[in-house]
């Protein structure tokens, strides 16, 4: 069982949000932090413009493309399918706060 016990390792390991506006150097940031192999640091969440999801999904639309990376950080960070537990939030109307 060394993969379940990597994986509570990962789950009680400090979280850090970075919250940024627009055109700050966000996407720098990123990136500088990706290119660390200690770290997770997925795109933009696209989280602060909506009270839950299903109204980010209103809200940014799935053609744009841009939520790609709340599932990718979903998956990530959870080592599963995170396309289906964000789909289980938006349909259930999950609570933003409560994705964080």
């Amino acid at each position: 069982e060394p993969a379940a016990r990597a994986r509570a390792r990962a789950v009680v390991q400090p979280v850090l949000f970075v919250l940024s506006s627009l055109r700050s150097g966000s996407s720098l940031l990123q990136l500088c932090l990706e290119a660390s192999p200690f770290l997770c640091a997925p795109q933009e969440l696209y989280l602060l413009q909506a009270d839950s999801l299903d109204q980010r999904i209103k809200i940014i639309g799935r053609a744009s493309g841009v939520d790609g990376g709340l599932i990718v950080a979903v998956g990530s960070l959870r080592q599963s399918d995170g396309g289906t537990l964000v789909a289980t939030w938006e349909r259930t109307s999950t609570n933003t706060c409560q994705v964080y």
